[in-house]
């Protein structure tokens, strides 16, 4: 979506001002807005309608009041605005960032902005918000605002200007733009630069760079052990494993871990073994568990997955599922029920034990607040922007039965993933039907029913995929170079292209259409490739099927509910069971015999 500046947003509504004075009445529709909704807690730009024009409803006085007080530069009836609550608060608040600004009253100009995005979150309002800070000379606040507007390439400038090079090269690296840091600090000879180059390397695996550039920082910083693992690490993915053993050794407990790996992938199973169950690290624990399976040691490997399944880790649900399998497949039933209570839907589903029931009460009435009767006279006589910048200012003090009514706007104005943000936050105190409908929503209906009857594929499966990869945002980009509503990889995209017989054009995976055709020729493709095996075909579309078939081989599977156990990715681990879970959760709100 694109995004200009909002001077000309408030020079226009001084132009309507003076054009319906003048006794003109004319309505002026913008361009509808894209339906990607930003990212959950950015909720987009700010609008940018060719040319305003108030009309006379009376919802719309305050902006009427606004856009005389701009075009006379009014300060006293803008600040008598700020103090609102409404939308009208956010254009008060930016007109005086702006209008004190030009006055070079920098620290009133910075407080009004700093209120402005309080309200909403506009990248280009936040760009002149840090440009601001920079000019006032506060540079610590400058880098906070830039840091918050990365990978955007005007912060990238902006941060290697104001900090010196490692510091900039940390910016970079958190912000996961591996190849920034790696160039700021390319010539560094300073210890904070070379640490910062041996991150970048390693990010980049390069790291044979990497290991040379953590063995010079810590011939000078010895007690780094923050530095001391990440040169262990870089020495093991460079399979330097003698170097990375003796290296996690000087790391006492917080190495076991690494040298749990490291053991492992030397043929080292027993010590492996031993290294892990060492570890405090809850993932580390769940490897040894694995190995013990492997190594036939059962009752010791039902040890620690009864312990993990009773933690609070992450791995708590496929520990308990491992237990559940290894109690149930020795005939030991009563044992066996105290896992399957633990087990997470899509997790329960594999071992045949899900109920088909989520948390549900009775239906709860939408409040409507008075804000979206606003922002529908907005959308009529300013565009689809100026109403949602009311909608969103509303919802931060919005009771629950407003917020249902609100996330119910999103989803008729094509906002998924905002509607999608409202019920997953009300679901756990309010599960609602309307909250479910919220939460898990059919997006893009229309595409998604089309790709799905072309490909034969389970549309509920398509928005369960789509729900875990991409929020239903189309314009996001994962750390893996997945885009879209789908997150499909540039090579997989290329590969799908040519298999319909079609140009591939990179930019195409932003649209939804395109999307959303990939994802379920995919799908389709997928569960061709594995027999209708839907956790095979999910675990795939994640971890790639070359990596399923190699975890299909091993010696634990026995059947689709074996796969979560034997996923060497945790990532893919997890992923198996969000899926599995959201697809019940469509099948149980919209499939045949709904449950809501």
């Amino acid at each position: 979506m694109r995004t200009r500046s909002l001077f000309l947003t408030v020079a226009f509504l001084g132009l309507a001002l003076g054009l319906v004075l003048a006794g003109f009445q004319a309505r002026v529709h913008a361009p509808a807005p894209s339906v990607d909704p930003g990212p959950i807690g950015d909720p987009g730009p700010s609008p940018t309608p060719d040319v305003p024009m108030p009309q006379p409803d009376p919802l719309l006085e305050p902006y009427r009041q606004l856009a005389a007080a701009i075009q006379d530069r009014d300060i006293a009836v803008l600040s008598q605005l700020a103090a609102r609550t409404d939308g009208v608060a956010y254009h008060a608040h930016l007109a005086l960032a702006r209008f004190y600004r030009e006055r070079g009253e920098s620290a009133r100009a910075n407080t009004h902005y700093a209120e402005a995005l309080s309200r909403w979150v506009d990248p280009a309002v936040r760009r002149e918000h840090a440009a601001s800070l920079e000019q006032a000379g506060d540079v610590a606040g400058a880098l906070a605002a830039w840091t918050l507007l990365l990978p955007d390439s005007a912060a990238v400038e902006a941060i290697g200007g104001l900090a010196d090079p490692p510091a900039a090269a940390a910016a970079y690296r958190r912000a996961r733009l591996h190849q920034a840091a790696f160039q700021v600090v390319q010539k560094d000879t300073t210890p904070a630069g070379v640490l910062e180059r041996a991150r970048a390397q390693a990010a980049l695996r390069d790291f044979a760079g990497a290991v040379a550039d953590f063995s010079t920082y810590l011939r000078i910083r010895p007690d780094d052990a923050q530095a001391r693992a990440e040169y262990a690490l870089a020495l093991e993915r460079n399979r330097q494993f003698d170097a990375a053993l003796a290296e996690y050794g000087k790391l006492d407990a917080a190495g076991h871990a690494g040298r749990g790996r490291v053991l492992q992938a030397q043929g080292r199973t027993t010590e492996a073994i031993e290294a892990f169950l060492s570890s405090a690290d809850a993932e580390a624990r769940w490897r040894g568990a694995q190995l013990l399976e492997l190594a036939g040691n059962t009752n010791r490997a039902l040890q620690v997955y009864t312990e993990l399944a009773a933690s609070a880790a992450r791995v708590a649900d496929d520990a308990a599922l491992r237990a559940y399998l290894i109690q149930a497949r020795a005939g030991r039933d009563a044992a066996s029920g105290q896992f399957s209570a633990r087990l997470t839907p899509g997790l329960a589903y594999l071992a045949g034990t899900f109920t088909g029931h989520w948390p549900a009460m009775g239906p709860v009435a939408p409040l409507l607040p008075p804000a979206l009767d606003v922002a529908n006279a907005l959308a009529r006589d300013y565009g689809m922007d100026w109403a949602r910048i009311e909608v969103e200012v509303a919802l931060r003090g919005a009771a629950p039965g407003q917020q249902i009514a609100i996330g119910q706007w999103f989803l008729e104005q094509g906002l998924y993933n905002r509607a999608a943000w409202i019920g997953m936050s009300l679901l756990p105190q309010l599960p609602a039907p309307e909250v479910y409908r919220l939460a898990y929503p059919r997006a893009y209906e229309e595409l998604v029913l089309a790709a799905s009857a072309r490909y034969q594929v389970d549309p509920l499966l398509v928005w369960a995929v789509m729900r875990e990869e991409s929020h239903f945002q189309p314009s996001v980009m994962s750390w893996a170079d997945a885009r879209g509503l789908m997150q499909v990889i540039p090579s997989t995209g290329a590969w799908i292209a040519q298999k319909l017989g079609e140009e591939f054009v990179l930019e195409q995976l932003f649209d939804a259409a395109t999307s959303i055709r990939y994802g379920a020729w995919y799908l389709s493709y997928l569960l061709d490739t594995y027999g209708g095996d839907v956790t095979a075909a999910v675990a795939a579309y994640n971890g790639g099927p070359g990596s399923v078939n190699r975890w299909r081989s091993s010696p634990l599977y026995r059947d689709p509910v074996d796969l979560p156990g034997v996923a060497t990715f945790q990532e893919t681990r997890e992923y198996i069971g969000k899926v599995l879970a959201s697809w019940l959760a469509y099948r149980w709100i919209y499939g045949t015999g709904s449950g809501l």
